[in-house]
């Protein structure tokens, strides 16, 4: 579970202490300028105004780096009538929780009326403030950077009337440098693995899908026998870490990191030798989240091959791989034990309990669970449905000795779906296909019952 700093930095002379202290772990959002004073543009700020209060720019705005530019906050007029306001406000993105609530500011003309004065409010989305001063005081004036604990989803910095009637405020401003929220992403990323044969040759590739609910994804990585092999970048470019010399990850806060992807990784096996050796895939989140897509010993074999050997297809993990099914079906009369080069994807289809730091769902004891999934096979060339009623092996491993347990069939366009027993207790499933000759294919999901 990591935290996050989410900042939105606009006009003021000012460095705001808690965004230049983030702590490894933690990514801080910026908008109208970034942590090294480049201008970011207003994307992801709310500007609100009404009666005789404007939320409006100063200087060059979000387009310009001078320590002029940015936003303000201020009154239209001398008397704002009740209920003038003016804010900019930052919201949350989904996924997260908001924790608490910071600013960095200047106050200007404060102190200058002293009947019916105006209001400076930092305010959370709960109504709650965190920081408040009257346009009477005159100490106010100044830059400041302070915060608090905040919940709801959005923080904004307000100049607000709530006279009976109206204020006398002497034309207060607010210049606002940066507003923050601290989020807390409690949701680690999704994906699956496929492609993978065993025994791998030359250069096995491992499809990888991934998903993620928090802020979004940042890579998915290989390690073989705890060397990494290769890194893939899921981010993008507009997701790039804007202040690389700070600790954590800075984003713009307009930017909207991808929560969706599919990448392949690869390792030459030839410079290995034949044998099991450890695969890893790891998928993390912008939060620093991560899970582990594969774990597993897979066999390397670089010598020539022989007639008859096989390979066996892997897939482990989330969503089914696009593509992986074609648009017909074997023939209805074809032997369902004659699927050649066969493709099985099963994965857990409805949300389990928890998921413990490897990403392995944890079952609620006394449950039943989803599981679905397909079965191709290749036919003249072509990768196709597999026949209905086509049998599906399900193998349970227990403490090292496996079980055979009533499996699942093939039904109307490939489709396959098994629940797990009721009595279920913590173990490995192997879903299998198995054809009278050829390959098998295999696919593992280990589960934890509590």
């Amino acid at each position: 579970m990591r935290n996050f700093l989410l900042t939105a930095p606009l006009a003021a002379a000012i460095a705001l202490a808690a965004a230049g202290s983030a702590q490894a772990g933690t990514a801080t959002l910026w908008g109208c300028h970034g942590p090294t004073g480049a201008p970011l543009g207003t994307d992801g700020l709310l500007a609100l105004g009404n009666g005789s209060a404007i939320a409006n720019t100063t200087g060059s705005g979000c387009s310009g780096s001078g320590a002029s530019d940015g936003l303000r906050l201020a009154f239209t007029s001398s008397t704002p009538q009740n209920g003038s306001l003016a804010a900019w406000r930052i919201t949350s993105p989904g996924g997260v929780t908001v924790t608490s609530a910071a600013i960095e500011r200047t106050l200007g003309s404060f102190g200058t009326a002293s009947a019916q004065p105006g209001a400076y409010r930092l305010r959370t989305g709960t109504g709650a403030s965190v920081e408040e001063r009257l346009s009477s005081d005159g100490t106010a004036n100044g830059t400041l950077s302070t915060g608090g604990a905040a919940s709801g989803d959005f923080v904004q910095a307000q100049l607000s009337c709530e006279a009976p009637t109206t204020c006398t405020t002497g034309f207060p401003t607010v210049d606002v440098r940066s507003l923050s929220l601290t989020v807390n992403d409690a949701f680690p990323p999704n994906g699956s693995v496929s492609g993978l044969t065993e025994p791998a040759r030359g250069t096995a590739s491992i499809n990888v899908q991934a998903s993620d609910q928090g802020l979004g994804l940042l890579k998915a990585e290989l390690t073989v026998d705890g060397v990494l092999r290769q890194t893939a970048d899921l981010a993008g470019a507009s997701c790039v870490d804007i202040g690389p010399a700070r600790a954590g990850y800075d984003l713009p806060v307009g930017v909207a990191c991808p929560k969706t992807g599919n990448t392949a990784l690869t390792v030459d096996t030839t410079g290995l030798a034949n044998g099991n050796h450890r695969f890893v895939v790891t998928l993390t989140d912008i939060s620093g989240n991560a899970v582990e897509l594969l774990n597993r010993d897979v066999r390397v074999d670089n010598s020539a091959a022989r007639p008859g050997s096989t390979s066996v297809a892997i897939n482990i993990g989330g969503g089914l791989q696009e593509g992986l099914v074609g648009a017909e079906s074997l023939p209805l009369t074809s032997a369902p034990g004659r699927c050649l080069s066969p493709r099985l994807t099963m994965v857990l289809s409805q949300r389990p309990a928890s998921r413990d730091r490897r990403g392995v769902p944890i079952f609620k004891k006394g449950r039943r669970y989803r599981f679905r999934g397909k079965l191709t096979c290749l036919s003249n060339g072509k990768r196709v449905i597999a026949p209905r009623g086509t049998a599906i092996e399900v193998v349970n491993r227990i403490g090292g000795k496996a079980v055979s347990k009533s499996g699942a069939s093939v039904r109307t366009r490939g489709e396959i779906t098994w629940f797990n027993p009721a009595n279920y207790t913590t173990r490995e499933i192997e879903f299998r296909y198995r054809p009278r000759t050829g390959s098998a294919a295999r696919v593992t999901q280990r589960i934890i019952v509590r």
